[in-house]
């Protein structure tokens, strides 16, 4: 199922799980930028990437009323039979830290169709201010479902992954369309002013968004969030339960594991990408657990890597000022 409607495109985004287009010019770029910071809160919260998405809020209505436009007039016409969700704009407060390399959940049990997120940047990307990475053919790779909170699939290859992460430098008006299963990440933002960019995700009309929540140990639960799908639905066991009225589809088995560096480097090296449907089963009294030795201690590594990764990239920034 392709992606793009012309061939050029859609056989790099098949390559390399990413393009860079330019959905609008520079100037109008930079008018809403400006647009955006009157009408975002004073107080952003402290985190390195915060969302705020357009559902049905009054008070975010100018998203869609800046997003809109140019997401239906530039976006829609690249892409090959496909709907926009929510639009969102992201932003990167000032002096916050880095965005470790991970991906996003999957949005559909169709594997063979490609999810696409739009990130576009409403100023010139820099190291400074806090520049996307990405690691390039890394979508696709394994069948994996990613949950917030988790160990990502490619944690025993981290180091490696973090280290071949390469820089987009998007300016101002131009976006990076990738798949939602492709690694990427963002340096911290040392400059004193927040960085912005809009961004929505992308579907195939034939298709409807799900959300997992988790249901019991090996299995998650499928719903339809139909229309109200947003990216607060991606979902932090725990924190939020599905509404009453989301129809639940049924459950599909948790196939997260970790995968070993060797198999993670061999499987991007050959080039080969999942093409496949997540089946829809019945509840499983005992479901199996895809365990993974030494997962707690795991999570505790993580976490000092994450660490280090950020003063790193912290260091550098400075070296470049």
């Amino acid at each position: 199922m392709r992606a793009f409607i012309d061939d050029a495109l859609d056989r790099e985004f098949a390559r390399s799980g990413f393009v860079v287009v330019r959905l609008m010019s520079r100037d109008e770029a930079l008018g809403i930028a400006e647009t955006c910071r009157r009408n975002l809160p004073q107080d952003i919260p402290a985190h390195e990437n915060v969302t705020y998405i357009y559902t049905d809020e009054p008070e975010l209505a100018w998203i869609e009323d800046v997003a809109g436009p140019v997401f239906e007039r530039a976006l829609l016409s690249l892409l090959a039979d496909m709907r926009r969700l929510h639009p969102s704009v992201i932003v990167k407060p000032a002096g916050e830290r880095a965005v470790p390399p991970h991906v996003h959940p999957i949005f559909t049990l169709e594997q063979s169709a490609s999810t696409v997120f739009c990130w576009c940047a409403l100023e010139d990307m820099e190291d400074a201010n806090g520049v996307m990475q990405v690691l390039p053919g890394s979508h696709k790779l394994f069948p994996i479902m990613p949950m917030y909170g988790q160990e990502p699939y490619f944690l025993p290859a981290w180091d490696d992954i973090s280290a071949r992460m390469e820089s987009i430098y998007l300016e101002a008006g131009e976006a990076l369309l990738f798949d939602e299963s492709l690694i990427h990440s963002s340096l911290p933002n040392s400059t004193a002013r927040h960085r912005l960019a809009l961004a929505t995700h992308c579907i195939p009309q034939s298709l409807d968004p799900i959300a997992l929540f988790p249901s019991h140990p090996g299995q998650y639960k499928v719903y339809s969030p139909g229309s109200e799908f947003g990216y607060q639905y991606h979902i932090r066991p725990g924190m939020i339960t599905p509404p009453d009225h989301w129809p639940m589809l049924g459950y599909v088995d948790d196939v997260h594991r970790l995968v070993p560096a060797d198999e993670f480097w061999h499987r991007l090296d050959s080039g080969e990408h999942i093409d496949f449907t997540f089946p829809l089963v019945e509840r499983r009294e005992a479901a199996s657990v895809i365990a993974s030795p030494g997962a707690g201690t795991a999570s505790r590594s993580l976490l000092g890597r994450l660490r280090a990764q950020a003063g790193k990239m912290r260091r550098r920034v400075r070296q470049l000022a």
